[in-house]
């Protein structure tokens, strides 16, 4: 198909079940809590992963609890699923859906803001791990991570990024107060040499991550490296989606056999 975005097919949530059981077995197990981000668009298209990831959650949660949250700009700003009082193993999942483009639409993007104050209380909850170098070669643990958020956008690439650069910040943040680095109330943002490092560190991933399955540099970039999205950063986003299009259509075979073969 020559569409710019193909038509999506879902076979059924309910053959996807087993699947998803299996998958979050290995995630409970390795991570504890997981707090499930989805930045996928509530209209057109992506739609219809929204309502099937959300089904599947409804399904593996013991006795899940809903809350939607709307604003002046939509019926649906976030949606909340929610684990019931009673502790099933798959109660360890966590749902949030954030209305990405909608809320950060006409370059207000320091709207996403409001997904990390979402997400606070799980994140604080979470912690991180902190262990110390002995001297005879072990690790003295000190604190333990219980809980991971995953971020899923329709390609997992240009909003998740956006979303997890904020994670990797607000939790940085924290360490360095927990190790009296910072004092509270002050941020690793304030230091202007470090951000200016972390911002393009994080964007140089993004773009690595992204060339290797689209053929070129992440969307979105210009936010992550500067913290303001820009009209040049725009025409960068339509330079490269013309280019992803070209690719996908015409060129990506070989680069999707080797992906497959490799994955497989």
């Amino acid at each position: 198909s020559l569409h710019y975005t193909p038509k999506l097919q879902i076979r059924g949530v309910e053959t996807a079940t087993g699947a998803a059981r299996r998958h979050f077995d290995e995630q409970i197990s390795l991570y504890g809590e997981n707090y499930m981000v989805n930045l996928v668009n509530q209209k057109g298209r992506e739609m219809r992963v929204k309502d099937a990831y959300e089904q599947l959650v409804k399904i593996l949660q013991s006795a899940p609890r809903e809350t939607t949250e709307a604003d002046r700009k939509t019926n649906e700003k976030f949606n909340v699923i929610e684990p019931g009082d009673k502790k099933s193993w798959y109660d360890h999942l966590h749902y949030v859906y954030f209305d990405f483009h909608n809320e950060t639409k006409g370059l207000k993007w320091h709207r996403a803001q409001l997904l990390l104050d979402q997400l606070r209380d799980g994140l604080t909850a979470g912690g991180y791990f902190h262990g110390i170098d002995m001297p005879s070669g072990g690790i003295d643990v000190r604190r333990q991570q219980t809980a991971v958020v995953r971020t899923n956008c329709m390609d997992c690439l240009d909003r998740t990024n956006v979303v997890q650069s904020m994670l990797g910040r607000w939790t940085l943040t924290r360490m360095l107060i927990d190790l009296g680095v910072l004092r509270p109330g002050e941020t690793a943002q304030d230091d202007q040499t470090f951000e200016h490092l972390f911002r393009n560190v994080w964007a140089d991933n993004a773009d690595v991550v992204s060339k290797t399955y689209s053929g070129t540099g992440a969307l979105k970039t210009d936010f992550t490296r500067t913290g303001n999205r820009t009209r040049a950063g725009m025409l960068q986003d339509l330079n490269n989606s013309c280019t992803r299009y070209v690719r996908n259509n015409f060129a990506d075979g070989p680069r999707q056999t080797l992906s497959t073969s490799f994955w497989a």
